[in-house]
């Protein structure tokens, strides 16, 4: 083990770069431990680490030769300071450590000792020889604090020669092995370019060409995307060392914008200046400051700014409650809150909250002595058509005077009631009468429906659904027929069948019946209805000069409506499964 000069380190940096190098190398020991803050009064506390035992606390002094009396008196109004301030106060201690980067003498160890003695807790002075162990486990770091920035290019260069290197191969060891040790060299390399922050690196497929590919999961302070081959993307992952890294080594972005008077980007840019609303590539010149990819210099570069894929600091569920003139409950519907952002010129709060199906969202804005509400049809492609027409169809039976409000858990109105909650036009045409129909047919159909795109969906389609799901619900279809083709079937027992049928026509019995399985087309969803509709034409006779004698297989013919022709289509009562139908 190696020593280090700590009275010249601390002559040359002074007495505060010297303990924040120590706190350095003992976060870097213990990442779950953190540095409390000098400005705050440290209460002879320097660095604490929580552990299921209580909390172990360092304190550090800077103190590179014997003690003098003055110093050793700095010693002990930190120690009583420490006991009244926290120990007296009820915190659990675990231990208590006093550091120096002088080992003390045999007297200065007995006078700690008195000091401490009655402690309930272990006491330790840890000196030179227990710090040169905690710098050696961080050499890059006192290779910084001793030679300066000159030191790390130093070190770096030689890590980085052998990782350059190229790959060597023996009887013993394989290519992938030898690259497997080449990329932990480059690891380690990575590791030293900061004291608080680890880079991780990954390879990602893009979902798409030109696409950022999902952002990893995981304890990260930053993402830094890089397009690589093959559409893949390089991903450098800066990871904290300890729990305390944002404070000692805070990342930070400045941003100077220089958008055009009522280009689309200004509009972006005051959206987010007065609501926090995300904006999309604006050109902007930024500059990173600390972590490992800190730089004084600004870049020009675009800029994006994205709601999270959570909300964890967003208000707790609220409740959309409808309400009659005499305060009776009508409507309920839960709302879960997608993001909720605040202006960052005017502290102005912007939240969307969307219904419990999904099928519509509130956008609600505050600011002083304004509250406003929006409400947007939100796509109901994927959604169960059953649910959506659950949540949906109270709200269409709402009356002139009923009032809505928006309420948090407790029952406190978020939204103060207000009048005339009105649905987008685009639900109550489209969404709400798809929604019944394909929940009518749902009864009737073993596969389980779900809205296509309404969009894509011709009114055509739309109105071949209507019809369909009203004859399932009960109310038979008519119309008017005008003929029949036909063709003699080639198969004995089908041919039999049908003469029988037209055998029947000629002696003026009319109806003909067909069972059909109507298939229901919308928007590319295609199904067929297993139930069967029966479809009856009445007043049907052969065409003048054919007679059932006279057909031949084979041969084609039609039917013609004796008068004006009737059809009447109806769902098949008592139908199951095993009907033969």
């Amino acid at each position: 083990m190696s020593g280090y000069p700590w009275a010249m380190l601390l002559a040359d940096r002074g007495g505060e770069a010297l303990e924040s190098l120590i706190a350095t190398l003992l976060i870097a020991r213990h990442p779950n431990a953190r540095q409390v803050n000098p400005s705050q009064g440290d209460g002879g506390i320097d660095i604490l680490l929580e552990t299921p035992d209580g909390f172990v606390i360092w304190q550090v002094k800077c103190f590179a030769a014997p003690l003098s009396s003055s110093q050793w008196g700095q010693v002990k109004r930190s120690w009583k300071r420490f006991c009244t301030e926290h120990v007296e106060k009820g915190l659990t201690v675990a231990e208590y450590n006093l550091v120096t980067p002088w080992t003390p003498t045999g007297e200065r160890y007995i006078e700690f000792e008195q000091l401490t003695t009655g402690a309930a807790f272990p006491t330790h002075w840890r000196g030179e020889a227990w710090l040169n162990l905690a710098a050696d486990e961080s050499p890059a770091t006192m290779q910084r604090f001793q030679y300066g920035p000159n030191a790390l290019e130093q070190y770096v260069n030689a890590k980085a020669q052998l990782a350059g290197n190229p790959v060597e191969l023996s009887d013993s060891i394989s290519t992938l092995e030898a690259i497997e040790r080449r990329e932990a060299a480059l690891d380690d390399l990575r590791d030293l370019v900061s004291d608080h922050y680890s880079i991780r690196r990954s390879v990602i497929a893009a979902p798409a060409p030109g696409e950022l590919p999902p952002i990893p999961a995981g304890p990260a302070a930053m993402h830094q995307f890089r397009e690589g081959k093959n559409g893949d993307w390089i991903v450098d992952t800066v990871v904290p060392k300890s729990a305390s890294a944002h404070e000692l080594d805070p990342i930070n972005i400045s941003a100077r914008f220089s958008v055009k008077e009522g280009s689309a980007d200004q509009k972006q840019l005051e959206a987010w200046l007065d609501w926090g609303t995300p904006f999309t590539n604006i050109a902007v010149q930024t500059r990173q400051t600390g972590g490992p990819f800190g730089s004084p210099e600004f870049a020009d570069t675009l800029l994006s700014i994205a709601h999270p894929d959570e909300c964890p600091d967003a208000v707790p569920p609220l409740t959309l409650v409808v309400t009659d003139q005499h305060s009776r409950t009508k409507v309920r519907i839960p709302l879960a809150v997608e993001s909720r952002t605040e202006g960052a010129r005017t502290g102005w709060r912007h939240m969307v909250a969307v219904s419990k199906e999904r099928t519509f969202k509130l956008d609600l804005r505050f600011k002083p002595g304004e509250v406003s509400m929006n409400i947007t049809a939100l796509p109901l492609t994927g959604l169960d058509p059953t649910a959506v027409r659950g949540e949906l169809l109270p709200l269409t039976q709402l009356d002139d005077g009923d009032l809505a409000a928006v309420l948090i858990p407790d029952g406190q109105p978020l939204i103060k009631p207000f009048p005339n909650f009105v649905l987008p036009e685009f639900i109550i045409e489209y969404g709400l009468p798809i929604a019944n129909s394909l929940s009518t047919l749902q009864d009737y159909t073993f596969e389980a429906l779900r809205f296509p795109d309404i969009e894509d969906a011709t009114l055509a389609e739309i109105n071949a659904l209507h019809r369909v799901a009203s004859i399932y619900a009960g109310e038979p279809l008519e119309a008017t027929w005008s003929r029949i083709g036909m063709r003699v079937p080639e198969d004995e027992a089908e041919r039999a069948s049908i003469m029988g049928v037209l055998s029947q026509l000629e002696e003026g019995n009319g109806l003909i019946v067909a069972v059909i399985h109507p298939e229901v087309k919308l928007a590319g969803l295609v199904f067929t209805i297993p139930h069967p509709l029966a479809e009856a034409r009445e007043g049907a006779r052969l065409e003048p000069g054919v007679t059932v004698d006279s057909l031949t297989p084979g041969q084609e013919f039609e039917l013609l409506p004796d008068g004006v022709g009737k059809t009447t289509t109806a769902k098949v009562a008592d139908w199951t499964p095993d009907s033969g139908l």
